[in-house]
């Protein structure tokens, strides 16, 4: 099928790409597509595709590289964002799933009983808060952005917890 699509940054394209099922994830429709341009798996928000007519002709579908779900998982949990992020935490995938809501990305079990998390954001900020809301330990394994992001913070926490007064940062030094 060909359609015009509004990417995150709200710009126009125009795909081709051969569907294989629309995912709802509990929040949004996406649709999992072979994308015949890139000659890759794609996952499009449904509410941001718009159809055009004529439409190309018919085709042998192919076979998906996983499940639905854990290919639109990973599609919106990670690689829609601007920063993505994968992050080993110390918790089972089941534990750490419990805590999570669907949609925030993709679980992978590691072999220390740990899991791994792979999500993102546009916001490093963010990214850093959502992560110590969860209340597990846990260790950054990229970016490097988020590292630092961290870093600054973890001064910033420390010098608030001994009372030390910090001056006032500007927009330039806070993280995104």
């Amino acid at each position: 099928m060909r359609f015009d699509y509004l990417d995150r940054e709200g710009e126009a394209t125009r795909r081709r790409a051969e569907p294989h099922r629309l995912v709802h994830t509990g929040r949004r429709w996406y649709l999992l597509a072979w994308d015949t341009d890139r000659q890759d798996w794609r996952t499009f928000r449904a509410d941001r595709i718009r159809p055009v007519v004529p439409n190309d002709p018919r085709f042998e579908p192919k076979e998906p590289p996983e499940d639905a779900l854990t290919h639109v998982l990973g599609g919106i949990g990670s690689r829609a964002w601007r920063y993505q992020a994968r992050i080993r935490l110390a918790a089972s995938v089941e534990a750490a799933s419990s805590l999570l809501p669907a949609g925030s990305g993709l679980l992978s079990p590691s072999d220390d009983g740990g899991c791994l998390w792979e999500t993102g954001s546009d916001s490093l900020i963010d990214l850093a808060a959502y992560i110590t809301r969860l209340d597990l330990d846990f260790t950054v394994e990229s970016p490097p952005e988020l590292r630092a992001c961290l870093e600054r913070l973890a001064e910033r926490f420390t010098a608030a917890a001994a009372g030390r007064p910090q001056p006032a940062a500007d927009a330039a030094q806070r993280p995104e």
